[in-house]
């Protein structure tokens, strides 16, 4: 049964709850790697959101155009303070309401906050996902992820593990597999920048249903 596991965490593509996946997902992204999971939206793409050299990493990986910022998970509310400057109370009723789930906030950043999360915006951008276990990924490796999707630039986001491997192939270090995701858009997008917040793109989460948080 061991050699079994063993062999399991050593493919490409593993499932999510499989026994130690997290764990050497974790691994990989303090090494500095890149791994792929799914997220209550849609398939990710994961590293160390604290080391440069893997943002780029996962930018070349993509083909983004420079100065496009990445958005970052987090596991729990707390870690919000690490990339943030402020969290004003209008946009802690949006996170207490929304979070966990497919809200991105965008913030002005922490001091500590490198440059290419942010890119040309000035802002960046956080999430907190309904997603047990990305949450416990994120704790284990002990750090904020990215979560900008898994697939290159300007084509039709992943949303299962097949279609990341299509796409990437073993260019990602490791893909979790949690089978198709539930959600076929991305994250809906509040500017938390401003006063009030500012609605800036539709996903999950329906303009209906943030707008009054954004009045109130």
């Amino acid at each position: 049964m061991r050699r079994e596991v063993v062999q399991r965490n050593r493919e490409h593509i593993c499932k999510i709850d499989a026994p130690y996946a997290l764990e050497r997902a974790a691994r990989l992204i303090r090494a500095g790697r890149v791994v792929a999971f799914p997220t209550d939206t849609l398939y990710g793409l994961g590293v160390d959101a604290w080391n440069p050299q893997a943002l780029e990493q996962v930018s070349a990986l993509k083909g983004r155009k420079q100065g496009r910022p990445f958005p970052v998970l987090i596991a729990t509310p707390a870690q919000l303070s690490q990339l943030v400057a402020a969290i004003p109370p209008r946009v802690q009723r949006l996170i207490d309401a929304f979070w966990p789930g497919p809200l991105t906030l965008l913030f002005p950043p922490h001091p500590a906050v490198h440059p290419l999360l942010v890119g040309a915006s000035g802002k960046i951008g956080v999430r907190l996902p309904a997603h047990p276990q990305v949450q416990e990924l994120i704790r284990l490796a002990g750090v904020p992820i990215t979560g900008t999707s898994a697939n290159p630039s300007g084509a039709p986001p992943a949303r299962n593990a097949r279609e990341v491997a299509t796409y990437f192939g073993r260019r990602v270090d490791l893909i979790l597999d949690g089978g198709q995701t539930p959600a076929t858009t991305g994250s809906t997008v509040v500017d938390a920048t401003v006063d009030p917040p500012r609605f800036i793109r539709e996903g999950v989460l329906s303009r209906s249903r943030i707008l009054p948080y954004l009045e109130a």
